[in-house]
């Protein structure tokens, strides 16, 4: 299995040896990879609802008679990876919580007392961490990745489920945020960049990363490691890989200026910039701008899918939408 904490193999040069990914005329297959942290089932039903708000703006400004339905613009699965790793997390959560000390209040100084508090409250804080270092670490074990890849497998299966089994062609959007950019990456590579493609029967459409710490992973490689951090998943358009970050998110950065490979890779890095400094990392899920960015393209593919206006204006709406990516 190669993945972004180990080098990988050599890879098709970009865009080489991949099938066309020509939209199908049929809803958007959505599959959305949450990151660091413990989600519950529905952790994405409002990004789910601002794409199809979005989606439905971007077609009433086209179409007479845009679909008025949610179930007929797409339709979106959940990979709930975090259950695998919870477990072992919350055994050491357990051992932590047993050093924790009783405060008792009286025959105590004041000084003594606020002491007593902040050190329970630090040693609290200790046990609350270990959802997000642990994922982090957990991941790194072989067999993490293996029943985490499966979690996403399983998830491809729900999706093509709905309405039947997908076509040859049958478009695949995924969605990932945080730590789940790094495993949706991994699994794709795996899946999908390397033969025999093995993608539940989809074909990787487009590939939008939410607040992605991918860029620290090039430490592994060492000396080097920026050249060598050179082999990203590839898209052929137009389909596309958007690398979404707001400006004030610690763990995010922008791909395209790591190396060559990115900057080809990834169509553009997103700008967001209307979020608050310590929720700018978990509010990616309901950031207006958020669902315009991946709503509109999901909308161009809607359009393309079935052929419901010109080439010529397609072409332009795409090149538009390229543009105010990069505006921000």
């Amino acid at each position: 299995m190669a993945t972004n904490i180990r080098q990988r193999p050599s890879a098709p040069s970009p865009g080489s040896q991949l099938p066309p990914t020509r939209p199908t005329p049929n809803v958007a297959r959505l599959l959305v990879v949450h990151g660091i942290g413990e989600e519950r089932a529905g952790y994405s039903a409002a990004l789910r609802a601002g794409i199809a708000r979005a989606m439905r703006t971007a077609l009433n400004r086209c179409l007479p008679h845009p679909p008025s339905s949610d179930d007929a613009l797409f339709v979106a699965e959940e990979a709930q990876w975090d259950r695998y790793v919870s477990a072992q997390q919350e055994a050491l959560r357990d051992a932590l919580r047993k050093q924790i000390p009783r405060v008792v209040f009286t025959g105590l100084s004041w000084r003594l007392w606020w002491g007593a508090v902040l050190s329970r409250w630090l040693l609290r804080t200790r046990t609350r961490v270990v959802p997000f270092i642990g994922d982090i670490l957990a991941y790194q074990r072989a067999d993490a990745q293996r029943l985490i890849h499966s979690e996403l497998d399983a998830a491809l299966t729900r999706l093509a489920g709905h309405r039947g089994s997908p076509t040859a062609f049958s478009p695949l959007t995924v969605i990932a945020h945080s730590l789940g950019t790094v495993i949706a990456s991994d699994f794709l590579w795996d899946r999908w960049m390397q033969a025999p493609r093995q993608l539940g029967g989809f074909v990787l459409h487009n590939f939008f990363t939410m607040g992605s710490p991918m860029a620290f992973y090039a430490l592994k490689y060492g000396s080097g490691m920026i050249e060598q951090f050179d082999k990203p998943i590839t898209i052929a358009p137009p389909g596309c890989w958007v690398n979404i970050f707001h400006v004030d998110d610690p763990m995010a950065t922008a791909l395209r200026p790591l190396n060559p490979a990115y900057a080809h890779a990834v169509l553009q890095d997103a700008e967001i910039r209307n979020a608050a400094l310590l929720g700018a990392h978990t509010s990616y899920w309901s950031d207006s701008r958020v669902h315009e960015v991946i709503g509109h393209k999901l909308a161009l593919d809607w359009l393309e899918s079935r052929q419901a206006l010109p080439t010529e204006r397609l072409a332009a709406l795409r090149q538009r939408y390229i543009q105010r990516l990069a505006l921000g």
